[in-house]
């Protein structure tokens, strides 16, 4: 098995090869196995929106390898949250009708905790 490191969508060099064996047990036990490393495997993501900047809403759509819920926050340029929602990924979201025009960051939090910013612009 070879593996790299993903830092915000960033994949590092491939580490030194090692083989993993199996000195006995049943196709069951090695399925396990296998399950359990598939459900520990860092899911990356795509944070995209559109149009950016907008005057009422924009579009985000979070890509990622499987669905799942992602946190999702718009903050503004003093650090607090002016709008926060849990959404399901790879499905299209509205937002930024209850928020007032300016410069803010996207803030999305995978469940194993990855993060993703993007700078959010809304017009007058």
């Amino acid at each position: 098995i070879r593996v790299r490191a993903s830092i915000s969508g960033v994949f590092g060099n491939f580490g030194n090869a090692c083989n993993i064996a199996f000195a006995s047990g049943t196709r069951e036990d090695v399925n396990e196995i296998i399950e359990s490393l598939e459900s520990n495997v860092e899911s990356t993501f795509n944070l995209k929106i559109y149009p950016n900047p907008f005057n009422a809403q924009a579009t985000v759509y979070i890509e990622t390898s499987k669905n799942e819920l992602v946190q999702l926050q718009i903050v503004d340029m003093q650090g607090k949250i002016v709008w926060e929602e849990m959404v399901n990924s790879n499905e299209n979201l509205m937002i930024g009708d209850k928020i007032a025009s300016g410069n803010f960051i996207l803030r999305a939090y995978l469940n194993n905790g990855i993060e993703q910013l993007e700078r959010l612009i809304k017009l007058e």
